[in-house]
């Protein structure tokens, strides 16, 4: 996404359109998903006025990076809680009844 906007913003300069690099930011901002909506709010509220725009690109692909980490070790959990269900169906237990051969001898 960020290249693809890269290529339309280095068309739009070379065709002698000015575009500075906070609406680039913000418009690279807008066409991500919502799952960087707390991300993004965070850095409009912030430093974004005093951002540059690789330091924005910085923060996104750091926040991506955490994101596939939880989202790994989630799978990992959530894979081994089933695994462990599926354990504990398999388990059965039988319980004999004890008796004493005392009182029937002959």
């Amino acid at each position: 996404m960020f290249h693809r906007l890269q290529v339309i913003v280095n068309k739009l300069k070379a065709l002698g359109e000015e575009v500075k690099d906070s609406e680039f930011s913000m418009k690279l901002l807008r066409s991500l998903p919502m799952r960087f909506d707390t991300l993004i709010t965070v850095l409009v509220k912030t430093t974004f006025s005093e951002s540059t725009l690789q330091q924005v690109f910085q923060e996104l692909m750091t926040d991506d990076a955490y994101r596939e980490d939880d989202e790994k070790d989630e799978l990992i959990k959530k894979k081994k809680k089933d695994g462990d269900r599926k354990d504990d169906e398999k388990k059965k237990s039988v319980a004999f009844k004890a008796s004493t051969s005392k009182g029937n001898a002959k």
